[in-house]
């Protein structure tokens, strides 16, 4: 079940234009680590959902690739695959987005390491 910290984070993003979701996600993190700093509460399972989907649109943005494997709940991935979905078609992702998505981020209720998460982050550069 989602909060009403990624319902309302979904909202914003569904209504922003392609070329303004990686600015809007990247803000959205940023308030979250402002809010963690001034001892605001937000729910840890979607904070870390939210920052790990801004890293992975930084760093594909970017022609580098995120390894390691999250578990998200899934809403969540759901959405950020439309999402990305609907940035490649804006021409805002490479075309080969989707593929290292698939590769990132797995449904958490399809396997039984349900809300467990890999935090192993290390980038490389893809091939041009």
């Amino acid at each position: 079940m989602s909060s009403c910290l990624f319902e309302s984070f979904a909202r914003m993003i569904d209504d922003l234009p392609a070329q303004a979701v990686c600015k809007a996600v990247r803000l959205e993190c940023q308030m979250l680590a402002d809010d963690l700093a001034c001892h605001r509460p937000d729910p840890v399972d979607e904070v870390f959902s939210i920052e790990s989907f801004d890293s992975f649109l930084q760093t594909v943005k970017e022609r580098r690739r995120v390894s390691g494997t999250y578990f998200l709940p899934a809403g969540h991935f759901d959405f950020y695959k439309k999402t990305v979905e609907r940035m490649i078609a804006a021409c805002q992702l490479p075309s080969d987005a989707m593929k290292y998505f698939d590769e990132t981020f797995i449904a958490a209720d399809q396997h039984s390491d349900e809300g467990k998460h890999s935090l192993r982050l290390t980038t490389q550069i893809l091939p041009h």
